[in-house]
């Protein structure tokens, strides 16, 4: 199992996406959810994050693109923290 890096994340405007974030070095996204709930899905090309944040529905885009294509780890609460949040 990999060890869990913090990835700082981006609130973003979706009916099911609260904030992404991507790891450039590990090639790691970082998608929680508006449950709260934080998942990193590993060896992604930085396009597909890069399309995500211009996706018209980053949901579905995530749904196609992302689940079941990537390998990935569900993260407690605890661990999550987001940039921008004034």
């Amino acid at each position: 199992e990999r060890d869990m890096i913090e990835i700082p994340l981006v609130p973003v405007t979706s009916s099911n996406v609260a904030a992404l974030g991507y790891d450039e070095t590990s090639k790691t996204l970082a998608v929680k959810f508006n449950g709260g709930t934080l998942y990193h899905y590993f060896d992604v090309p930085h396009e597909i994050y890069t399309e995500a944040m211009k996706a018209k529905s980053i949901g579905a885009f995530l749904n196609l693109k992302v689940a079941r294509k990537f390998k990935f780890h569900g993260l407690p609460l605890a661990a999550t923290h987001e940039k921008g949040r004034k």
